[in-house]
């Protein structure tokens, strides 16, 4: 195998595929840890590529968004590698709907996690694979037309003002000697992970708001699908701006407002309306 074949990977996500080259080891293997249930042969059907160039003082990356940082040093490129992946996989995607949410699934019912960066998605997903879920993303998912989930199964993604509230659970501290550091952001592979994807049964909108309170509101699917156009990141090459798409996942997956203080809150309340949703 040559050198230039070394250095070059490709990640899958549902039926798309993104090839990265590198012109050396580092970028290569970070690729490899942070992702390794989507690594796939990299052929002519890549639907994007990202170049990765070392130099003096840092990284290069081409391909990666119109935001991407120009220089980079070593502690960043994890992170910054992951953001590349995004732009990467749903830049240009017109089969499936490109969600910036998280999602896990407890058997074949899957739940989707949309709302704004603080809100609490990655401690929730920690929380929720603490008791039994198996872990999609924390990031990206992609939604195809039956209403399946396509996790993009990188390591949860933790940061600094979040680490209390996951403190003392034991899988993560079983990963911890994994983890990866990128400046603030330490990502974490989650154990056992598997890429399989799963049917949309719940959609729920966190909120952390602090004291004591737990809310819980059903939403509409109108509702829901306006909430969700704030996370579509490939509206752009949809129909209608995947306002329709958006409105079906809203009607096959009940979506509901979750307010909460504590994740114990909503690990409790989601087994109880799973559960109920099985007797069906």
């Amino acid at each position: 195998m040559s050198e230039s074949e070394q250095n070059l990977i490709g990640i899958r996500l549902a039926n798309r595929h993104v090839a990265v080259q590198a012109d050396c080891r580092a970028p290569i293997e970070a690729l490899q840890t942070l992702f390794a249930g989507h690594l796939c042969p990299v052929g002519g059907s890549a639907a994007h590529q990202i170049r990765v160039h070392r130099e003096p003082g840092g990284y290069r990356i081409e391909g990666g968004g119109p935001s991407m940082p120009q220089v980079l040093d070593e502690a960043q490129l994890p992170h910054v590698l992951c953001q590349a992946l995004l732009h990467g996989l749903s830049n240009g995607e017109d089969q499936h709907l490109m969600l910036h949410a998280a999602a896990l699934a407890r058997g074949e019912q899957g739940i989707l996690m949309a709302a704004r960066s603080g809100s609490g998605k990655t401690t929730l997903s920690a929380w929720m694979i603490e008791h039994g879920y198996r872990f999609l993303t924390d990031e990206l998912v992609a939604v195809d037309d039956r209403g399946m989930l396509h996790g993009l199964a990188r390591p949860l993604n933790l940061k600094q003002r979040g680490a209390s509230a996951v403190q003392g659970l034991g899988w993560l501290e079983r990963q911890m000697p994994q983890a990866l550091r990128s400046g603030p952001i330490t990502l974490l592979p989650c154990e056992d992970t598997e890429p399989t994807p799963a049917l949309a049964t719940l959609m729920l909108f966190p909120r952390f708001v602090g004291g004591d309170e737990f809310t819980v509101e059903p939403m509409s699917p109108a509702r829901c699908a306006v909430a969700l156009t704030a996370t579509l990141l490939n509206a752009r090459n949809l129909p209608r701006r995947g306002l329709p798409r958006l409105l079906d996942l809203a009607r096959q997956a009940q979506g509901y407002a979750v307010f909460y203080s504590h994740p114990s809150q909503v690990i409790g309340w989601l087994a109880d309306e799973l559960a109920r949703r099985g007797q069906e």
